[in-house]
């Protein structure tokens, strides 16, 4: 199981933090709670907080002595995550590789030949995980199934690519080097036929989630300032602004879900910036559980998950639900990011203790699905 016979060990604990109360566990739940208001501000409305521990699981991998260390980026809905991993190589120093983790077993993912360093990104329904490996300063996207092993995603030119997500019928976007030497968001037909995404007048640009209606979500850089653009699927037209919070604020894209709501980040002025989910028929919801606040990841049920303060370094995770209430989720002496949600609700991201140099790959779930 894994490279080399790793070890793994997934272990259920209680959350240790100042709030006592865990989801669903009989005589863990103290008085202690703590609400405050959180703005809405397309509706005018303020809503509770309620900052409620959950249960979790932690996937740990051991073996070789090496300090421990991983992420949970993607989540499929029957629980099939992928992220990355230390691992011991012949190349004398731990390597990051991309894990498959289901049913209480992780399994190490092989990297593309030649190269050294692997992450997964995104799961399909079926399991088909995708990814990028790196050499040096060249990447490889990648896709990955058990019956068939790694495949490289190759482009037209034959230049670096990255896969950063794929749909749950198993479309893969991220991004390619182009012919004027830029990176161009991409989506990919098959493993070697791609789709230039790149908005025209952008300096870069990578596409990051996508649904099986076709919808695309696409970060792109104008002049150093980030700016989220909308593909809708079907459509002739090319990628839609999505709608900053303040003239010239950036925006962030993080994740799309089967209704085509986009959530991430909006620019609020200087370095402050709030939770964003974006429609293609309403206004946008801003939200904040702090400041700043960026969702990654958005379910079904209009879950949104993401991480609070010191972004892009590490805060707190919260996920809000689609009534607007947002509980924060921790580790034990750990700061804490999620990254992606499944429609039951189940929450997939990472913990890492300031005095480690490396976090672990976590796993939060609900005592039930979300209705």
């Amino acid at each position: 199981m894994g490279i080399g016979g790793d070890i793994h060990r997934a272990s259920t604990a209680r959350l240790r933090t100042r709030l006592i109360c865990a989801v669903g566990v009989a005589g863990a739940c103290s008085t202690q709670d703590t609400t405050a208001p959180v703005a809405d501000r397309n509706l005018q409305v303020a809503r509770d907080v309620r900052t409620t521990a959950i249960t979790y699981t932690t996937l740990v991998l051991t073996g070789y002595n090496y300090p421990k260390g991983g992420s949970a980026r993607a989540i499929n809905a029957s629980g099939v995550i992928t992220g990355w991993h230390r691992v011991a190589t012949h190349l004398g120093s731990p390597k990051k590789r991309a894990f498959r983790y289901a049913n209480l077993a992780l399994t190490s993912i092989p990297a593309v030949s030649g190269y050294v360093e692997c992450e997964g990104t995104g799961v399909s329904t079926s399991g088909t995980i995708v990814g990028s490996c790196k050499n040096g300063g060249f990447n490889v996207g990648f896709s990955w199934t058990q019956a068939g092993g790694v495949v490289k995603l190759t482009s037209q030119v034959q230049a670096a690519t990255w896969a950063h997500a794929i749909s749950p019928a198993g479309t893969v976007v991220g991004a390619f080097v182009a012919l004027d030497n830029r990176i161009h968001a991409a989506k990919w037909t098959g493993t070697s036929s791609v789709v230039d995404l790149h908005p025209a007048g952008a300096d870069s640009s990578r596409a990051v989630a996508v649904n099986d209606a076709g919808d695309v979500a696409i970060n792109a850089w104008y002049a150093g300032v980030m700016r989220a653009r909308r593909i809708i699927g079907g459509s002739v037209f090319g990628p839609i602004a999505l709608a900053p919070a303040i003239a010239g604020g950036h925006t962030i894209a993080g994740g799309i879900n089967a209704a085509g709501l986009i959530s991430g980040n909006a620019g609020v002025g200087g370095p402050n910036s709030i939770g964003a989910i974006w429609s293609a028929i309403a206004p946008p919801i801003w939200f904040a559980a702090s400041n700043p606040t960026v969702g990654w990841g958005i379910s079904n049920k209009q879950r949104v998950v993401g991480q609070q303060g010191n972004y892009p370094g590490y805060g707190a995770a919260f996920t809000r639900d689609a009534q607007g209430n947002i509980s924060f989720l921790s580790a034990p002496g750990a700061e804490t990011s999620a990254f992606a949600v499944n429609t039951c609700g189940w929450i997939v991201g990472e913990a890492k203790a300031p005095a480690s140099a490396f976090p672990e790959a976590v796993f939060w779930f609900p005592s039930s699905c979300d209705p």
